[in-house]
């Protein structure tokens, strides 16, 4: 078992009727910045009730590594140019809820 392997799990609230064009950006842009920062896609998800959420879970070998990945990604100035040109009609998120978990020794992941 991989003790100080973590999973950061996270919620985008997307402006209203913005949700399409934020499921896009990930397609499009994001997942490049992500595999290029090393940031470790598990899985993307929406509600089945159609609000406009979208939760995604990323993996890393240690919580500092997962710290050093954001930054690094968070920095890119070629991400900051794919992110405003998907925002000329406004923001696409109003809220993201961002948590830390580790898999429990019982998880069949760990």
């Amino acid at each position: 078992m991989n003790s100080s392997r973590v999973f950061d799990v996270r919620t985008y609230s997307a402006a209203p009727g913005k949700l399409e064009e934020l499921k896009a950006r990930f397609r499009i842009h994001t997942l490049g910045f992500f595999k290029r920062h090393g940031i470790k896609v598990v899985g993307f998800f929406e509600p089945v009730d159609g609000s406009e959420t979208l939760l995604y879970i990323v993996e890393f070998e240690s919580s500092e590594e997962a710290d050093r990945a954001w930054e690094r990604f968070g920095r890119d100035p070629e991400w900051a140019k794919a992110k405003a040109s998907t925002e000329t009609d406004g923001p696409l998120v109003v809220h993201i809820d961002a948590q830390r978990f580790r898999a429990t020794d019982f998880s069949p992941m760990s």
